[in-house]
This record gives structure tokens, C-alpha cells and sequence, in this order.
């Protein structure tokens, strides 16, 4: 753990000085795994697309073995709206930590069906979000915070953000297609205000679908990917295949490109699950094995999520538990 810490510090000192003297660009929003069981995490078109009162709870570790690695939890509900189920509303909060910056939002997303019949919808979704971004130099254990240096505050600084969403979400049938882009405005975080290069998060953009078929009588495959992007950062690619049986336990395996300079064999290969445990609670987990160097420090990254639905359908589908 010591040497994982050590690693953590060098890192993110190489990260401060590169940051002072010139531009640095990458993904800055969390991965999720299981981004098929919680679309409207990335989406706000999603919010009340399930056609039931919906409350999930999430946690991903990412990373394991090392000292300040990526966390995040959060907590959404998701329900629709008069019984035309035409409007969705969605409410979270996430709290995410990596190493001495943590920050905590809250989100507000609204749907509408454009279009909307018995296997056919077209939603479209405006988010509004609150975010508090904190930096935390001032518990570091494992590197020096010189009075002098005026890059790295020596005690606990929080910033807050105002941020705009929007997204569409198209489904048809067992299948559905969604793009969106959760956090559109561009932030200044400013971690350091003394020189003119300062720390800022991009937009990023979401492209999803997938679609459930049977195979046989009693199981159905669901085949599934996500593309994320942002300006100036590699492509991520994350691709899952899942088989359900009796609509009860679905099983899959997950690839995520990613992209490094160092090999070319991708991110991650991933195990999922999702457990229906009632007709209202599923229980969902996955687990990352990582390809890419970093692998060489850390054994995997960690996912689980909880959805319950506050009651049951009104309307018997082909397969309620879909998506």
C-alpha cells in the first residue's frame, strides 16, 4: 500500500506540473459499467422512460489497492409523470473522491415523449445540475505543501457550479438508441488562479443503445454498447453482451476500449449481473479487470447497484425487466 501511495503522489505531482505550465486534456467523467441498467445516470431523456416509479442506488470503486483511487455513489429517482406517461422527471445526487478532490452534485432532469405509442417512443431531456468541487491538499499525507508554493492551497478550498444537460432517448420495442450530453457548459474549476492556464471540464457526449432478442425459449441475449467523448481525449468504447434466463438472471461480459500509447489491447474486460430478486428489486454487480498498465498496480475496479421500483406496472410487457 505504500508503494501504491507513493505511485498516487508522483502522479498527481507530475499532474500539478504539468497543469502550470501547459494544457492537459482527458475523460474527467466517471466510467460505469453497468451503464445499461442506470441510463439516465448519462441521460436525461431516460428519466421516467421505465414507465414506473423508480429509485436507484449505486456505488463504483475504482481501482482497487490504490491509496485515493476514484469512488463514486449515488442515489436517483426516476418516475413519470399523469398517466399519459408522456413527462418524466429524475432527481440525483452523486458524490465522487480521487485522491485530494472530491466533489457532490445534484441533478434536476425533465422528459418529454414526443412521440409515444405502444412499442414506439421518442423522448427528448433538459437536466439542470448544482456541483461543489472541493480540493483537499491541506490532509495530504504523502507529499509536502510548501507555504511558498501558491499552486497547491494549503487548506480546504470548494467552488461551486452551475451546469446545463440535454439528451434524447429513442425506444422501439426491446431496443433503444440515446445521445446525450450531460454536463454541456464548460467549467473553470481553477485550481490554480495564479497563472493563466487553469483547470476546466468539457463537455462530454454519450452515444448508447442496444437492443434484447430471443434466442430460445426462456433466454434472451442483449447485446449493447457506449461510445464517450470529449474534445481533444481518445474515443472510449465500452461494449456489453448479456444473456437472460427466464427474465430472472441476466449474465454478461464487457469490453472498454479506451486508448493508451503503451499497448493496444484496451481498458478493461468486465463480468456483469443483475439479479431480479422480486418483481419490484434488482440487485446488480460488476467487476473490471484492467488491461491497460496501470493494471500493473491495481487488482480491478468494483461495481453494485440497487434498483427498486416504488410500485409495480400497470401494463404487462413483452419483457418488463428489458433495460
Amino acid at each position: 500500500m505504500k508503494n501504491n501511495g507513493l505511485c498516487v503522489s508522483i502522479l498527481l505531482s507530475l499532474f500539478l506540473m504539468v497543469v502550470c505550465t501547459e494544457g492537459v486534456v482527458a475523460q474527467q467523467e466517471g466510467n460505469m459499467t453497468l451503464f445499461m441498467y442506470n441510463p439516465w445516470a448519462i441521460n436525461p431523456a431516460a428519466a421516467g422512460y421505465r414507465d414506473v416509479p423508480t429509485l436507484v442506488v449505486h456505488h463504483r470503486s475504482q481501482w482497487l489497492g490504490f491509496k485515493g483511487a476514484p469512488v463514486t455513489q449515488y442515489l436517483q429517482i426516476n418516475t413519470p409523470a399523469f398517466k399519459s406517461h408522456r413527462l418524466g422527471f429524475s432527481a440525483g445526487l452523486t458524490n465522487r473522491k480521487a485522491g485530494y478532490f472530491e466533489s457532490q452534485t445534484g441533478n434536476l432532469a425533465l422528459s418529454y415523449a414526443l412521440v409515444k405509442t405502444g412499442r414506439f417512443a421518442v423522448r427528448m431531456g433538459l437536466q439542470g445540475s448544482v456541483r461543489r468541487f472541493t480540493t483537499r491538499f491541506n490532509t495530504a499525507d504523502d507529499i509536502l505543501v510548501l507555504q511558498a508554493d501558491r499552486s497547491i492551497p494549503p487548506r480546504k478550498s470548494a467552488r461551486y457550479f452551475g451546469n446545463l444537460g440535454i439528451g434524447t432517448f429513442i425506444t422501439l420495442g426491446e431496443s433503444y438508441l440515446g445521445f446525450s450530453v450531460p454536463f454541456y457548459l464548460p467549467t473553470v474549476i481553477g485550481i490554480n488562479p495564479y497563472t493563466p492556464v487553469s483547470a476546466a471540464e468539457s463537455a462530454h457526449y454519450y452515444l448508447m443503445g442496444g437492443l434484447s432478442f430471443a434466442v430460445a425459449d426462456g433466454l434472451t441475449m442483449k447485446p449493447q454498447v457506449l461510445v464517450k467523448y470529449v474534445e481533444n481525449a481518445p474515443w472510449n468504447v465500452e461494449t456489453n453482451l448479456s444473456m437472460v434466463f427466464k427474465d430472472k438472471v441476466t449474465v454478461g461480459a464487457s469490453y472498454r476500449a479506451g486508448k493508451t500509447n503503451i499497448v493496444g489491447v484496451g481498458e478493461s474486460v468486465s463480468m456483469t449481473m443483475l439479479l431480479q430478486l422480486s418483481d419490484r428489486m434488482a440487485l446488480g454487480g460488476a467487476y473490471d479487470w484492467i488491461l491497460s498498465p496501470i493494471g500493473q498496480f491495481s487488482y480491478g475496479s468494483f461495481e453494485a447497484t440497487l434498483r427498486y421500483d416504488l410500485k409495480t406496472k400497470e401494463v404487462k410487457l413483452s419483457n418488463p425487466r428489458g433495460f
